[in-house]
């Protein structure tokens, strides 16, 4: 009797044409396929060679598709970024609670209803709101499996003592080497040699800190230095 595959229902913030969670997707969608799991992603675009090359179901965040992928899942899995913080202000943080309440929900339902929840290449944190501080502990409390991405988010899970295995691991844009045909490169004379590239960004609430924002930065980049 052949094995039923896994269904994985993927979510997070994609289809937004942002380039960091587009890598953060591909090299999830990558790993996940590799491994002949089925999985269903929620993104706000579906359209695109992406889900087509990957043969990859995408839904709209709708109510009733989500709850309709969730439903069929064996796994609810939140991959990759920093959503659980509230490093914002006013407008901007209020909005994002919101998203967060909603998100949460999802996860809640999801157990509900028997189902596995991961949060995988997390960061988290950091937090100066009670009400996102509930939200996090809610989510930390239900899953079955957290991967984290740096120390500090590590720390942020390890000191609410929570039962879920908690895994140090990586960001998921790393996966993408694996779908680097090396073999190919060689081949043609390219050394295998990977290479970290690392972008200023700008940090909230944290120019001071850093004597420098982003603009400022590719400002004199710009002009040479």
């Amino acid at each position: 009797m052949e094995a039923r595959v896994r269904k994985i229902f993927l979510v997070g913030h994609y289809g937004g044409a942002n380039t960091g969670d587009d890598a953060m997707l591909y090299g999830c969608l990558s790993e996940l396929r590799r491994f002949g799991l089925d999985v269903t992603v929620v993104s706000k675009s579906t359209g695109g060679a992406l889900f087509q090359k990957l043969g990859t179901n995408p839904v709209k965040p709708k109510f009733f598709s989500v709850i309709k992928a969730i439903n069929s899942a064996d796994w609810v899995v939140l991959g990759g970024g920093t959503h659980y913080h509230d490093d914002y202000k006013l407008f901007r943080l209020l909005r994002h609670i919101r998203y967060l309440t909603v998100l949460t929900s999802v996860f809640v339902f999801s157990k509900l209803v028997g189902k596995r929840i991961a949060l995988i290449s997390m960061g988290f944190g950091p937090f100066r709101t009670k009400v996102v501080r509930l939200l996090f502990k809610i989510v930390l409390r239900i899953a079955d499996f957290i991967a984290v991405r740096d120390n500090r988010s590590l720390a942020e899970v390890q000191c609410r003592g929570m039962k879920a295995k908690v895994l140090y691991a990586f960001d998921l844009s790393a996966c993408l080497l694996n779908e680097l045909k090396l073999d190919k490169l060689e081949a043609e004379g390219v050394e295998n040699v990977p290479v970290l590239g690392i972008s200023p960004t700008k940090l909230h609430l944290g120019e001071k800190l850093v004597g420098c924002d982003s603009n400022t930065f590719w400002s004199i980049f710009g002009e040479g230095g």
